[in-house]
């Protein structure tokens, strides 16, 4: 975990995992040297691509081909796992999340170890961020006004003195205590 600006965020790279079959072909070239620079040229790729997910948004940071994109939790309404054959077995695969927000787009989380784990978390922190938005529309509904609650009580009041079923030291009495 990283913290920035009292930012804290996770940071993920695509793992090797993902990138298998480019690593065992420019393994098997290595003698050629070409394997080298290809080794090479994978392993800059895979950390170009860089995911960072903060307390309410999942940002990715890209290369040239693969633009920045960024997703709000709030936003988030599908996560699904895709993984081929291979990916399954070395437990890695893609994530996507589905943005239900203005653009519709999905952001599409490249090549992470235990995917299952990671959309446990998103999907958990999604959960919280909901919770958290919930609280905070119902603390900013708008309380009764204690002047009008006051009034009403003085009508109630000033309605059951005008009807004789209280006397006029008990309302007198009663009065005293809304205009404090």
């Amino acid at each position: 975990m990283n913290n920035t600006d009292s930012n804290k965020f996770i940071e993920l790279v695509p793992g090797w995992r993902s990138y298998f079959w480019y690593y065992l072909g420019a393994a098997i070239l290595v003698p050629l040297i070409i394997g080298i620079v290809l080794l090479w040229l994978i392993h800059r790729h895979r950390h170009r691509i860089v995911y960072r997910i903060y307390e309410n948004r999942i940002v990715r940071r890209g290369n040239d081909k693969i633009k920045p994109a960024m997703i709000d939790l709030l936003d988030i309404g599908e996560i699904r796992i895709q993984q081929t054959w291979i990916e399954k077995r070395l437990d890695s695969g893609t994530i996507v999340l589905v943005n239900t927000g203005g653009s519709g787009d999905s952001l599409h989380l490249l090549g992470m170890y235990r995917p299952g784990d990671l959309e446990k978390m998103i999907r958990q922190s999604v959960e919280r961020e909901r919770r958290i938005q919930k609280s905070r529309e119902e603390k900013v509904q708008p309380k009764e006004d204690p002047a009008s609650l006051s009034l009403d009580n003085m009508d109630y009041l000033t309605g059951l003195w005008q009807q004789g079923l209280i006397s006029n030291e008990d309302f007198e009495k009663e009065r005293k205590h809304f205009e404090k």
